[in-house]
């Protein structure tokens, strides 16, 4: 046996890759308009500025933290104990 066409069975591929599309289409227009009004005025860049300043930092702190990690257990040990 067949399987009929029936109306609920939803969109074909065509139409699913159609409305995926026009979503994608929607979403990249509104991004662009609010990413272009960010990016043509300066706090815009001064935020990504900050943002790349406070990564570099977060790196910086971690990379130290793991070298100095015994160190620190150690020191935290002691306190821990002195208590």
């Amino acid at each position: 046996m067949q399987a009929s066409n029936n109306s609920r069975a939803g969109p074909g591929k065509e139409g699913v890759q159609d409305m995926l599309d026009n979503i994608n289409l929607r979403i990249l227009a509104a991004l662009s308009g609010a990413w272009g009004l960010a990016l043509r005025r300066d706090e815009g860049q001064t935020l990504v500025e900050y943002a790349l300043i406070l990564v570099v930092i977060s790196l910086g702190v971690l990379a130290a933290m793991t070298v100095l990690r015994d160190k620190i257990r150690t020191v935290f040990n002691d306190i821990a104990t002195t208590l």
